[in-house]
């Protein structure tokens, strides 16, 4: 009677699904666990440059509340910089800073998007799109990738059967999370020809941009004829998700540019969410971005080709090779029980914690286990061997 209709969708009874129930219960009994779903950099034992890292945010100007809707200049300029070293020109002035890419996804949606439209999503990826569009009153419609040998890769002929009047935005992540992939010079065409004959916005997350196992790496996209944005923040880059700064880079024709700019603006000034002492420290933070990937970039290489090696020896694993990003998919053959059951029972059995490939929008069809390269290297090691002899 009382809560709006953007939760009708969702269980509110406080009950956990039956994984998380049983990840629960596993672990209050203080068993072992192998939990290869880590994706939080803090906790994954990496050495920051502690001092540099506080250093950088008890600088005085903290203490100085001066409210700017698309944020300080010399953070954007710093996002620029970043972006030029990569050997892309943005412009400050078409970068927009937000608390994170959820809220720089919620701006873009209120900028664009009315009640009952529709936006485009990519499966499989990361379930984040359906919560954000439970909550802004749009509809989520996904368009599947298309598997080829042991990649995903974006199909015209998919997304044509998702489009409707109601379309709106069309979204792509790269490094697709959790598939790894990164759209070919071909995809980025295919896209931006779809794009512009719909008239439709696009948003593209690239948050693992920096995290490559192969010589490719995502291109920004511009267009002539419809709006782009490109979302990104320190989550991954600096691998510091607790400070919570991310942005958004916007590339729109003249003809709607200052429109545009000036919407984004009114809904940045009517949350200023990005606090003080993380756009004053961006610059510097920005400086310690080589020690802390060079860790990562390290770590999940090792995991890959350690876990790539060991399935190939196991019949019943097929592993996709991911181009970036930090996760890795198998898919698990000749199986008949119910997904949550394999799940739970190889928890119990192994102490083994991954997610499901119905998170994540996979095709129904197959199995899929969902495994992140983040965690220390023995503790992955063990995991992997376990799964093994679990399904092989």
């Amino acid at each position: 009677m009382y809560i709006s209709k953007r939760f009708e969708n969702y269980e509110l009874s406080g009950c956990l699904n039956p994984i998380a129930a049983a990840y629960q219960n596993y672990i209050s009994h203080g068993k072992e666990i192998f939990d290869l779903t880590l994706s939080n950099p803090t906790k994954a034992n990496l050495s920051y440059p502690e001092s540099e890292i506080l250093q950088s945010l008890s600088n005085s100007r903290s203490l100085l509340y001066e409210p700017t809707p698309k944020g300080f200049y010399t953070a954007r300029e710093a996002i620029s910089l970043y972006y030029s070293s990569l050997g892309f020109s943005v412009s400050v002035d078409d970068i927009f800073l937000t608390s994170g890419t959820s809220e720089g996804y919620s701006y873009i949606i209120k900028l664009i998007c009315n009640p009952g439209d529709e936006i485009l999503i990519p499966a499989p990826s990361y379930p984040l799109l359906d919560f954000i569009a439970s909550l802004e009153l749009v509809n989520v419609v996904p368009y599947y990738l298309e598997e080829k040998e042991n990649i995903w890769t974006f199909s015209t002929k998919n997304i044509m059967n998702s489009v409707s009047k109601k379309t709106k935005l069309l979204f792509f992540v790269q490094p697709n999370n959790p598939t790894g992939n990164i759209l070919s010079y071909k995809e980025i065409n295919d896209l931006l020809s779809f794009a512009e004959e719909y008239n439709l916005a696009i948003v593209i997350d690239e948050v693992f941009r920096d995290y490559l196992f192969l010589n490719k790496s995502p291109q920004l996209l511009f267009s002539e004829k419809i709006p782009i944005f490109t979302l990104n923040g320190i989550s991954k880059t600096l691998a510091l998700p607790q400070l919570k700064l991310s942005w958004i880079v916007c590339s729109c024709p003249k003809s709607i540019k200052k429109e545009f700019y000036e919407g984004l603006e009114i809904i940045a000034d009517t949350y200023l969410s990005v606090n003080t002492p993380v756009q004053v420290a961006l610059a510097d933070l920005f400086r310690v971005k080589d020690l802390i990937q060079t860790q990562i970039q390290s770590r999940i290489t090792q995991n890959l080709d350690f876990a790539i090696t060991q399935f190939s020896n196991c019949s019943h694993i097929k592993s996709y090779l991911p181009q970036g990003g930090w996760y890795l998919v198998v898919k698990i053959c000749d199986i008949t029980i119910p997904e949550d059951e394999l799940i739970i029972d190889l928890l119990n059995q192994t102490g083994v914690y991954v997610h499901p490939g119905s998170m994540f929008r996979f095709p129904g069809n197959n199995f899929y286990l969902i495994l992140s390269l983040l965690p220390e290297e023995n503790l992955f090691r063990e995991g992997i061997q376990r799964i093994i002899e679990y399904f092989c």
